[in-house]
């Protein structure tokens, strides 16, 4: 999982819209064995993103599911990332935590890893991973600080863009690999360096590298991240 929470804050400072980070997210979310993410901010009336099926999102937002969910109620005590599943419910759970738990399954929603998010004002938000069963959870390493860090950025990404977008005309025609290649060669990484720590493969970042300058209509690579720059693209 820390593989992840590194990939999500890469993410997070690269993305040009919410709907672009939504869209990275899922694409890492199912890389890592999972089948949703969903971000769940508490304010009035409560804010979802997830890609996570649209009847269960719906059903969660009209039935006012933040009141009775047991694993935001869990997020508001351990307020660190943990693991849950509906196959370690006990018996004596409360009704209504034993029926949401049985909703969520008929939407294949069984496991998953959350994390709590403090945002001010004794208000919460939530990142959560859900699964279809406890395999994808199963021997996960999880760094709280990570999580905390990747959280964090989540929110504050897609908090943002409630009252502004984060891109403009000139940085919404470039793709997010070609953002995030162009930030690690400004970093001094070398696109076979880069390759390793984005999990491409080096073919795939001179192209994306490439391709960057090509949009900004430069030659060399020196001159791109410089441009970049002034342009507020990295």
């Amino acid at each position: 999982m820390n593989d992840w929470f590194h990939k999500v804050v890469d993410a997070s400072a690269v993305a040009t819209s919410s709907q672009d980070l939504k869209n990275q997210l899922v694409r890492l979310t199912r890389e890592s064995g999972f089948s949703s993410f969903s971000y769940l901010n508490l304010k009035s009336p409560p804010v979802l993103i997830s890609n996570a099926a649209s009847g269960w999102q719906k059903r969660y937002i009209e039935k006012a599911y933040p009141l009775i969910d047991p694993i935001l109620e869990t997020a508001k005590r351990k307020r660190q990332a943990f693991i849950w599943s509906a196959s370690s419910v006990p018996k004596t759970a409360a009704p209504e935590h034993r029926r949401f738990y049985a909703e969520a399954a008929e939407f294949e929603i069984r496991a998953g890893i959350s994390i709590p998010v403090r945002v001010g004002f004794g208000r919460l938000a939530m990142i959560t991973l859900a699964a279809e069963s406890d395999a994808a959870t199963l021997n996960r390493q999880i760094d709280p600080i990570l999580a905390a860090n990747a959280a964090t950025l989540i929110h504050a990404r897609f908090h943002r863009v409630e009252s502004a977008p984060i891109f403009t005309p000139v940085n919404s025609k470039f793709k997010p690999q070609e953002i995030m290649c162009l930030k690690w060669a400004a970093e001094g990484k070398t696109m076979r360096e880069i390759s390793k720590i984005e999990g491409m493969k080096y073919s795939t970042v001179r192209f994306h590298l490439a391709e960057a300058k090509s949009k900004l209509n430069v030659f060399s690579l020196r001159k791109a991240i410089t441009l970049a720059m002034t342009l507020k693209l990295i």
